[in-house]
């Protein structure tokens, strides 16, 4: 019996369907689960790094991986506290440049494009550990010393103890510490909680700053081309800064007298150092997004 074919275009849409359902269950499962050749990933930046970005420096990059493979793997993917990876830390020690460490809270594109840009700042990811890991995503199975879970990982909401939350907590930590001399935090100026106490930024690195340290807080409030521009909130950051995570103590202009521009420098002492808030500051200009 003779059977008549598909219309082609029919084909064309079952092919193409066929495929759009294969990349979004490709895409889910990188997305849920530990990064697909998540060790070949980590070392070869590792080398890259030593390599090409910060050239001369010494580093086991293989004994890095065996380090931080045993913090995660020998835990179940909740229990994988700060401390488990101190031996990765002790492994990968690096002094930090004073007055160009960047720090920041809903911004992250804008950052990295500007501090690239600019050859000036350096941010979290521009660290050894910071750039070996950025944008990767880990787990150890339910069972111990099982290897990696490349199905699932849970969320971090979900885990007190998540194994990617708490390298990147001790990480933020540590860069928070090691800053010296005059700082710049650039927070998101379009959202209605730019500065946020429960961020990496509000809720761990602005406790490791160290007063003997740091000099000078530069706080940069950016906005989107497009809007919003909340002022209100923009213009209330430097006293939520200084009044949540030191106690303010004296300042040099009423938040009234701020309101009233555009574009506001304050300096605010509290435990010695003085921060300026600079509201839409001339740098250049590109999407926010909302990680972190």
């Amino acid at each position: 019996m003779e059977t008549t074919p598909l219309p082609s275009n029919h084909s064309s849409a079952m092919i193409l369907g066929l495929v759009i359902m294969l990349l979004v269950l490709e895409e889910i499962n990188t997305e849920l689960g530990t990064t697909p050749n998540l060790k070949h990933i980590v070392i070869g930046r590792c080398y890259n790094y030593i390599t090409l970005i910060s050239a001369g420096s010494r580093y086991d990059c293989e004994g890095i991986w065996r380090e931080f493979e045993e913090a995660v793997v020998r835990r179940t993917p909740c229990s994988v506290r700060m401390k488990d990876y101190q031996r990765m830390f002790r492994a990968t020690p690096q002094t930090l440049p004073c007055d160009k460490l960047l720090f920041w809270s809903k911004t992250r594109d804008l950052v990295h494009s500007y501090s690239a840009i600019t050859r000036h700042f350096w941010t979290l990811e521009d660290t050894l550990v910071g750039y070996m890991f950025n944008d990767l995503i880990w787990c150890g199975k339910e069972e111990r010393d099982r290897g990696f879970n490349f199905s699932a990982c849970p969320e971090w909401s979900k885990c007190v103890n998540h194994p990617v939350y708490s390298l990147w907590k001790q990480a933020s930590q540590n860069f928070a510490e090691a800053a010296c001399g005059n700082i710049t935090v650039i927070l998101n100026g379009s959202i209605t909680n730019a500065f946020n106490r429960k961020s990496m930024f509000g809720g761990v690195e602005l406790d490791g700053l160290n007063p003997r340290m740091v000099n000078h807080v530069n706080i940069k409030v950016v906005t989107n081309l497009e809007g919003p521009y909340i002022l209100l909130e923009s213009t209330s950051i430097l006293y939520q800064f200084v009044a949540i995570g030191y106690g303010l103590s004296r300042a040099s202009k009423s938040q009234e007298e701020v309101n009233l521009s555009p574009t506001v420098l304050m300096r605010v002492l509290h435990r010695g150092i003085y921060c300026g808030l600079d509201q839409n500051p001339p740098i250049q200009r590109l999407p926010l997004d909302l990680h972190r």
